[in-house]
């Protein structure tokens, strides 16, 4: 979570909103809207005039307005950290390609709970290795450590 925190409130990615997505499971879930485990934690929260998609399935962009929200705005490369890395992240980051964006998925700055066999670093570090190498950074995704972003002018990551 400080990752995500440092990299949310570090001064080039304020150039504009962010994009906040959150799961809204159905009644019942651990993740229904209006309990415990919905409610985002303080230090990753939404800033006043981040644009906020609610989304019900794993993946952002299936029917939310994400692309919509995007696309006015002429954003064509995304900053991925979130929660659930084997679920939500692997999926939005893949969609995120095929729909032609330029994505750089912070290293760690995404992570998940113990799943069966895995621990939660190990998961995330499996999914780092494995986006890091199925997609050439020449076909627009790419795995970095926030620490070692290097910001352009405007905002834009190198």
């Amino acid at each position: 979570m400080v990752r995500i925190a440092v990299l949310q409130h570090s001064s080039p990615c304020r150039r504009g909103p962010s994009f906040f997505v959150q799961h809204d499971g159905a009644p019942g879930h651990r993740l229904a809207q209006g309990s415990e485990g919905w409610k985002v934690r303080r230090e990753v929260a939404p800033i006043e005039g981040d644009i906020v998609v609610n989304k019900s399935h794993s993946n952002a962009f299936y029917e939310t307005d994400l692309t919509a929200q995007l696309e006015p705005r002429g954003e064509r490369h995304l900053i991925v950290t979130g929660y659930m890395s084997h679920y939500c992240v692997v999926i939005t980051v893949r969609r995120a390609v095929d729909l032609g964006y330029v994505v750089t998925l912070a290293g760690d700055g995404h992570g998940t709970s113990d799943d069966g066999a895995l621990r939660h670093d190990q998961i995330a570090a499996h999914h780092n290795t494995l986006l890091s190498k199925v997609y050439d950074p020449k076909t627009q995704l790419t795995v970095k450590i926030p620490r070692k972003f290097r910001f352009l002018d405007r905002g834009n990551l190198q």
